[in-house]
């Protein structure tokens, strides 16, 4: 079974959304943060809440213009306004005036996409022109307007350095380890297909050897840019809080459960209908745990899971996340559930709203349904 799930997850990182193709590589681009918090001056500006430049700069100004905006239209601040959460500020703006809209980046260009020069064309056009309509489709399925523009990087495995100064540039971290380490364990391994995703942000790394049609199939394709671009969702809605694999195991109620991250994004790939685990046509979700214990949802709420059952994260969580959208609301009540973490939202309480049951009520109905004879 972890073969399984490994070979699964191996095509499950990618990236998507819109098209600006070859910008140079190399070059080093704004700190792509403060492009949220630019968001969110332009609409304070607008609406007359603020008056100062738009420097994407989160200071004291801004904090009060979009104390006074909230107090006036309704929405609760129950978290601290961050560069990390500006993106949420970015999108509940515009969604209380239509107008205000115009100001969100993705109304101008939904993605930027780098595609190396050196990735086979065919595989870069096909990315070209399913991004857009891929990411499309998924929103609507979860009832969500998407305000950011995010970044998507496709490189090759032997060249992806070239490429590291801009990722570092997007997130600020130009003198941070992190994204040299993620790329060293994410564009050397055995995967055709190797990716992640971070904020506003999704690096494609493509094996030497992928060729479309062969040892990469246009369905492994599609479905790995249906799952990062799920997770670019996650991230512009909720400024998706997931601690990462190397932290305590603690878990903040304020972070999205690693279960809940990743069986989202698993079940919308597509790889399974929604309703494959509850069902007794398509057992092909539940029968994965046949040979080995059912996963405990509760020990895989934080990265650290990863460590402690790495299949029980994507293929539990995505038998969880199934069992909701079958049993509990369909797909609007995931984006609902992305939305409410957005606004600062305790994740239990969220869950408990969203879903009308708690979370530790949901944890054992979980653990009922691997119970259930077949």
């Amino acid at each position: 079974m972890p073969g399984m799930a490994r070979k699964i997850v191996s095509v499950l990182s990618l990236a998507v959304l819109g098209l600006v193709l070859f910008p140079a590589l190399s070059a080093v681009p704004a700190h792509a943060l403060s492009a949220h918090v630019r968001c969110v001056q332009e609409q304070l500006n607008a609406s007359g809440y603020r008056e100062g430049p738009v420097d994407g700069r989160l200071g004291d100004p801004t904090r009060a213009a979009l104390g006074l905006f909230a107090r006036d239209n309704g929405l609760e601040i129950d978290s601290d306004v961050s560069s990390d959460t500006a993106v949420t500020w970015c999108r509940r703006i515009g969604l209380t005036d239509p107008a205000l809209r115009a100001f969100w980046p993705s109304a101008r260009r939904p993605v930027d996409l780098s595609i190396a020069p050196d990735v086979p064309r065919d595989i870069a056009a096909r990315i070209e022109a399913t991004l857009v309509p891929e990411m499309q489709s998924l929103s609507a399925l979860l009832g969500l307007e998407l305000a950011a523009t995010d970044e998507v990087i496709v490189v090759r495995n032997d060249t992806w350095r070239i490429a590291l100064p801009r990722m570092q540039a997007l997130r600020g971290a130009n003198d941070n380890p992190f994204f040299a380490e993620a790329m060293e364990r994410h564009c050397t391994g055995i995967n055709r297909l190797g990716g992640w995703t971070v904020s506003g942000l999704t690096i494609l790394c493509l094996r030497d050897d992928a060729v479309l049609g062969e040892s990469l199939s246009e369905r492994d394709l599609r479905h790995a840019l249906r799952h990062e671009a799920l997770h670019l969702i996650q991230h512009q809605v909720s400024a998706l809080r997931v601690r990462r694999i190397n932290e305590t195991p603690g878990w903040d109620p304020h972070e999205v459960p690693i279960w809940m991250a990743e069986g989202t994004a698993v079940i919308l790939e597509g790889r399974y209908p929604a309703q494959s685990a509850v069902n007794t046509i398509d057992r092909r979700l539940i029968g994965t745990f046949d040979d080995r214990d059912w996963p405990n949802l509760r020990q895989l709420e934080t990265r650290h899971g990863l460590k402690i059952d790495y299949d029980g994260v994507y293929l539990g969580g995505a038998v969880a996340v199934s069992y909701l959208i079958a049993r509990h609301g369909g797909y609007p009540a995931l984006g609902q559930l992305y939305e409410r973490v957005g606004e600062g939202r305790r994740f239990d309480n969220a869950f408990a709203d969203v879903f009308g049951l708690s979370l530790a009520g949901f944890y054992e109905e979980f653990a009922a349904l691997g119970n259930t004879p077949g």
